[in-house]
Order: structure tokens, then sequence, then C-alpha cells
């Protein structure tokens, strides 16, 4: 799923050709999601390290969706405030990207 679209840079000034925007998603949402990764593993016990590594090594995304769901309670949360995270530092240096 494509969290930063065209609409959202729009609304922070931000407009890429079609070959910039590919390569930029794909870096910050990369960066997301190690961002986000790194916040659930300091919340993980052992055991929770050993399955989510797992699912990662499989690259068994649904079953890391599913696996995330039913053990980050604050799986929500921790997305919400690294995608507010990033997206404000993404606003601040959009001067950079036009």
């Amino acid at each position: 799923m494509t969290v930063i679209t065209r609409q959202l840079l729009a609304d922070i000034g931000i407009s890429l050709d079609d070959a910039a925007y590919v390569q930029f998603t794909e870096q910050y949402e990369a960066e997301l999601d190690n961002r986000i990764v790194n916040e659930i593993v300091d919340e993980l016990d052992t055991e929770q390290l050993r399955e989510l590594t797992r699912f990662k090594d499989n690259s068994d995304d649904a079953g890391l969706q599913r696996w995330l769901i039913e053990n980050v309670p604050d799986l929500d949360k921790i997305v919400e405030e690294e995608m507010a995270i990033l997206l404000g530092e993404i606003a601040e240096n959009s001067e950079l990207f036009t």
C-alpha cells in the first residue's frame, strides 16, 4: 500500500515527475517501514522477536501483518507517530525535492 501519495506531496508543495516520484516513494516508504520495525522491536520479548524474524526471513508479508496486529497492541499508534514524524521531516525539507 502506498502511503506517500502524489496528493500528500502536493499538499506540502512537492511536485515530482513519474520517475522521481517512484524513487521518492520507494526510498521514504522503506524508511518508514524501518522506523516502524525499530519501534516495534523495542517492545518485543525474545520469543516475539524470533517470531517476527521468521516472518521477515520468509518474506511472509501477509503472515507478518497478521502477527503484528495480534502481538503489537500499539501498532496503530506506532505507525501513526512514525508517519507523522517522517512527513514532518519531508515537509521541513520540501524545497530540496522541487
